[in-house]
């Protein structure tokens, strides 16, 4: 159980919540470089890859990596682009149906996050790749920040 205290304008809420911690890792390569990750929840996979295929065809983009979470119409993808952080947040904005909740979130910390580890025995699994005749700037060895953050149990 953990004490949570979010101020929203003036007023202060406070809330006691089942946490637990999560292994993350986020875009930040280096000081001037990110690479892409996006989270879709609630949305079926058609839908995902209609909208990374959009991003990837408008942004020359490298084969993007789409996985499940899991859980019923949750993806997670990658692309190992290599770019600063306000083309990743253009990237971000210009995709449809990506979590709104993680955009913003990146957007205010300078970087986006996503869980890796599993929660509630819901093991990630890769689901497909969206190919492209782009080559990848980076590759898995190149990704360096890795965190540990609390996350809200939901009932």
């Amino acid at each position: 159980m953990e004490l949570r205290i979010v101020k929203f304008g003036r007023k202060l809420h406070f809330s006691i919540e089942k946490i637990e911690v999560v292994q993350g890792v986020n875009s930040k390569i280096d000081d001037d470089t990110h690479f892409l990750m996006w989270d879709f929840d609630d949305i079926p996979l058609p839908i995902v890859e209609v909208s990374l295929l959009h991003i990837q065809k408008n942004f020359h983009l490298p084969a993007i990596q789409i996985l499940s979470t899991g859980k019923k119409d949750g993806y997670h993808a990658y692309c190992f682009k290599a770019c600063s952080f306000l083309l990743a947040r253009t990237i971000m904005a210009a995709t449809a149906n990506v979590d709104l909740k993680f955009v913003a979130l990146g957007f205010m910390r300078g970087y986006f996050t996503l869980r890796f580890s599993d929660v509630k025995g819901r093991k990630f699994e890769p689901v497909c790749e969206l190919p492209s005749a782009i080559p990848s700037d980076l590759d898995y060895s190149d990704v360096n920040c890795f965190v540990n953050y609390t996350k809200r149990v939901k009932p």
